[in-house]
């Protein structure tokens, strides 16, 4: 499927010519209408080059899509994704920040600053993935949105975000202007929200131990 408004803000996918595909479609249909079986098989030679057009068409359409989307992406949050990264995942993490009002940037300094975008990183205290998420908070996470406890790249994107969104939520549910609930959910994410908790304000100063990994994803 061809994403439109991926991006809260307007950004635009191209689509693919779906004229084009379109007209062969009919083509195709017109030719079986007037076939017979004494050219059967040449129907079945041109409906097959037909859909190498449409596959053709298809391919170089989702590479479009994935440079204006990665491009859009880098714009916004100051970064260089990697080119390996996955189409999907890109989609992913931009519907996965729109739904759970986490701002794009954050989210992609996230997790570059985490996994530099390796879906496959495992740190030496065990956290993995995109969002390097802990296992224990991949589980309790996983299944407050209803996911399978299976840590692909698509469910480590769509806990990460969501668990940052919580700690977000948290904070302004105690009180904490906006700027200073991102520091805090940060910083939690960072370091354990029971941790932060002891001593909110120390965090706030920007004395503590998790300035720089803060004032990275927001700067």
């Amino acid at each position: 499927m061809i994403i439109h408004d991926v991006i809260k803000g307007g950004i635009k996918i191209p689509s693919f010519s779906s004229v084009a595909i379109i007209l062969i479609i009919v083509g195709i249909v017109f030719m079986l209408w007037q076939t017979n079986e004494s050219n059967y098989n040449e129907l079945n030679r041109k409906i097959y080059r037909q859909q190498q057009i449409i596959d053709s068409l298809m391919k170089r359409d989702s590479m479009l899509n994935k440079i204006v989307l990665k491009q859009n992406m880098e714009k916004k949050s100051g970064i260089n994704i990697p080119e390996k990264v996955p189409f999907e995942h890109l989609v992913l993490i931009v519907k996965e920040s729109k739904k759970n009002n986490v701002p794009l940037r954050i989210t992609t300094r996230l997790i570059n600053k985490e996994s530099r975008f390796n879906q496959n990183a495992v740190s030496s205290a065990g956290a993995t993935g995109y969002t390097q998420t802990m296992p224990n908070t991949f589980k309790g996470y996983a299944k407050k949105i209803n996911l399978k406890p299976i840590n692909t790249p698509e469910n480590n994107i769509k806990v990460g975000i969501y668990y940052l969104s919580s700690l977000h939520k948290i904070w302004k549910k105690r009180g904490y202007s906006d700027n200073n609930a991102w520091i805090l959910a940060l910083s939690s994410y960072n370091a354990g929200i029971g941790r932060v908790g002891e001593n909110p304000k120390y965090y706030i100063s920007k004395r503590s131990f998790t300035n720089k990994y803060v004032s990275y994803i927001l700067s």
